[in-house]
């Protein structure tokens, strides 16, 4: 789905009007942009559609839009844990806009379709990170399909590592050593924690990362990082 410019540019107006508080609204059947009060207790965290209001337009939306006003993680526009589970009680999508006072960031839909694009994403979590970048890999190059469960993304970093494993066991990866081949996921350290990270190995010269923007980054950077090699069992 993509937006209108119309939609995109109502919006960002609705998005500034309602600061310091979280807007919400819907995209309608034919693309527009509608508001819907927030009727949150808490509106500047979270929102709550006006029930009424919503009423009159249940079969009439196809998208659900609402704003955040705060970083509360690395990117504004990252959902949070209440975000994924109402979009996947709805299962439809959804869409973030973002503004802080200062600067405005265009709404971002999850969950996202598969994209084999790899370069240039910028890290929000849960919607562009090391999970979903391998997912996408895998999905292009070896028509595996890798499930990752978004709240499962979310938990607090000190627990990525056990989030990690268990992601990569549950999609039947196996632990392997010798000689690396393409798409190997290699176990490296981030933020000071272990093992809670995970990078694509590519050849002997190159690696895929997911860093604040995705890039290809020389596999000598990491070489004397790497804690575990992971590889799907299909593969070996």
């Amino acid at each position: 789905m993509i937006l209108t410019i119309e939609a995109l540019n109502n919006i960002e107006y609705v998005t500034r009007l309602m600061y310091p508080n979280e807007m919400c609204g819907i995209i309608t059947n034919n693309g527009e942009f509608k508001q819907i009060t927030n009727v949150s207790e808490n509106p500047m965290r979270s929102f709550e559609l006006h029930p009424m209001e919503f009423y009159k337009e249940k079969d009439n939306f196809v998208a659900i839009v609402h704003s955040h006003t705060s970083t509360r993680y690395l990117h504004i526009c990252t959902p949070s844990k209440l975000d994924w589970t109402t979009q996947q009680i709805w299962n439809i999508p959804f869409f973030i806009s973002g503004f802080d006072g200062f600067v405005y960031t265009s709404p971002i839909k999850f969950p996202l379709e598969r994209q084999d694009d790899y370069i240039g994403r910028p890290y929000i979590y849960g919607i562009f990170d090391c999970g979903t970048l391998a997912k996408d890999f895998y999905w292009f190059n070896f028509s595996i399909s890798i499930e990752i469960d978004p709240i499962m993304s979310l938990t607090p970093k000190n627990l990525w590592a056990n989030t990690i494993s268990t992601l990569l066991m549950s999609n039947n990866f196996i632990e392997v050593s010798g000689a690396k081949q393409k798409g190997d996921l290699l176990l490296v350290n981030v933020f000071g924690d272990f093992n809670n990270h995970v990078i694509i190995y590519l050849d002997e010269d190159w690696v895929l990362n997911q860093n604040i923007t995705s890039a290809y980054e020389p596999y000598s950077d990491w070489e004397n990082k790497i804690n575990k090699i992971y590889r799907h069992e299909s593969l070996c």
